[in-house]
C-alpha cells in the first residue's frame, strides 16, 4: 500500500478519541498522585467528617430524648396539680424548670406555675415566672396565653 492511501484510510475522529483518552489518563494518573501525596491531609479530613457526622446523629438522638423526658414529667406535675397537691407540684414545676428550660414544653411548665401563683395571690412571682414565655410570644402561641396571665397578675397586683 502506498502511504497515501494509508493516511486516508484512517478515521477521522480517531486521533481526537486517543488525545481525548490520554488527557483523561493523564489527568486521572495527576489526581491519583495528588491523593498519594496529600494521604494523611485526606484521612485526617475523613476523620473529621465521620466524627461531625456522628456528632450530629448523637445531638439530634439526645435532644429527642431530652424533649421525651420533658413531656413525660411535664405530665407527671401535671397530674399532681389535678390530684390537689399544689405546694409539691409548685416545688416539682420549679425544678421542672431549671431542668428543661429552653424547651418548648417549659413554656407550657411556666403557664400552669404562673396560673398556681396568681392564684395563691403571688403577683410578682407569676410575673417574674411568665416573662420568659411572653418573651416568646412571637414564636410560640403559649406566649399569648401567658401574655393575658402576666396581665392579670399586674392588674390583681396593683402594678397597672
Amino acid at each position: 500500500m502506498t502511504p497515501s492511501k494509508r493516511a486516508s484510510s484512517r478515521r477521522p475522529g480517531t486521533e481526537e478519541k486517543k488525545e481525548a483518552e490520554d488527557i483523561f489518563v493523564d489527568k486521572t494518573l495527576e489526581l491519583i498522585q495528588w491523593a498519594k501525596d496529600n494521604s494523611q491531609m485526606l484521612v485526617l479530613i475523613g476523620i473529621v467528617v465521620v466524627v461531625l457526622a456522628a456528632g450530629g446523629i448523637y445531638y439530634r438522638n439526645y435532644r429527642s430524648d431530652w424533649e421525651e423526658q420533658a413531656v413525660a414529667r411535664l405530665e407527671q406535675v401535671q397530674s399532681a396539680f389535678s390530684f390537689g397537691d399544689r405546694e409539691t407540684a409548685k416545688v416539682d414545676l420549679y425544678q421542672y424548670l431549671e431542668q428543661f428550660d429552653g424547651t418548648v414544653y417549659a413554656l407550657e411548665a411556666r403557664l400552669v406555675l404562673g396560673q398556681a401563683l396568681l392564684e395563691d395571690g403571688a403577683y410578682d412571682e407569676a410575673v417574674d415566672i411568665l416573662a420568659p414565655a411572653v418573651r416568646e410570644m412571637d414564636s410560640q402561641p403559649i406566649g399569648v396565653q401567658a401574655a393575658f396571665l402576666m396581665a392579670a397578675a399586674y392588674e390583681e397586683g396593683g402594678r397597672v
